[in-house]
């Protein structure tokens, strides 16, 4: 039996004084609770930057103005396995916001225990 295959745009938000940004997963997807780049599945025919601004508007409310390809990660689940194309996002118009109902937080990287 192979294992499903799946690609996912995830963001680094960073602000210029060190903050990161994690969204917490909510309760009615796999790995509910856990804490996580915002991001999400790469459609048929998208670009990972593309993939990302549009999970980025849907999960934070938020337009992506400056985002760099960082590094892809592929990881073997039991069931799955997940190539993961993580982008530094620099720059984005509105005030982040969890609206699909996640909680988010601002975690500064030189201290990550923070969440």
């Amino acid at each position: 039996m192979s294992k499903r295959f799946i690609d996912v745009a995830a963001g680094l938000l960073l602000t210029s004084d060190g903050q990161l940004l994690l969204a917490q997963r909510p309760g009615d997807k796999a790995w509910s609770g856990w804490w996580e780049l915002p991001g999400g599945k790469i459609e048929a025919g998208e670009s990972s930057k593309r993939a990302l601004v549009r999970e980025l508007q849907e999960e934070l409310g938020i337009q992506v103005t400056d985002a760099t390809p960082w590094v892809t990660y592929v990881h073997e689940y039991p069931k799955t396995v997940v190539r993961l194309a993580f982008h530094r996002v620099t720059g984005w118009k509105g005030e982040p916001v969890g609206a699909e109902g996640q909680e988010i937080a601002w975690v500064d990287i030189s201290n990550p225990t923070g969440v």
